[in-house]
């Protein structure tokens, strides 16, 4: 992972590169959007744990896993948006994002860990009943 971060405030990751690594940006406190090319099939633990201006994401098609505390910590992040390729989410993957306000889960999510929207409070109504719905059917 990046030890201290001096990335810019937005970056674009390479078509070469189908992960997102463990810890791969973790802690990048001033990067507040990232875009991604296809290619990309998953987001390994804590990628982006405590990227704290980060405020959207919008996850390419073909990720099937966002792994083990991927976002969490993100505490700027108001809206994700999750493609129908996506068919885990990992324990703790949203903690702390505590100004998410929008993100639907879609019906390909199989298996949501332990406390993936722990501290999640400022949920609309509709997310919220996306969750719980997600949580109930598998």
């Amino acid at each position: 992972g990046v030890q201290t971060c001096a990335l810019p405030i937005c970056i674009t990751i390479r078509e070469s590169a189908t992960s997102i690594g463990h810890y791969a940006f973790s802690g990048c406190s001033m990067l507040q959007s990232v875009f991604f090319h296809k290619g990309i099939t998953s987001i390994e633990r804590y990628a982006w744990q405590n990227c704290t201006s980060l405020t959207r994401v919008d996850i390419p098609q073909g990720v099937t896993s966002i792994g083990e505390g991927g976002f969490c910590g993100c505490d700027c992040l108001t809206i994700v948006n999750i493609p129908h390729s996506v068919t885990f989410i990992g324990k703790s993957a949203f903690h702390g994002c505590s100004r998410l306000t929008r993100l639907i889960i879609p019906d390909s999510v199989t298996f949501i860990g332990e406390k993936a929207f722990g501290g999640c409070v400022s949920l609309s109504s509709e997310s919220r009943h996306s969750i719980e719905n997600a949580y109930s059917t598998y």
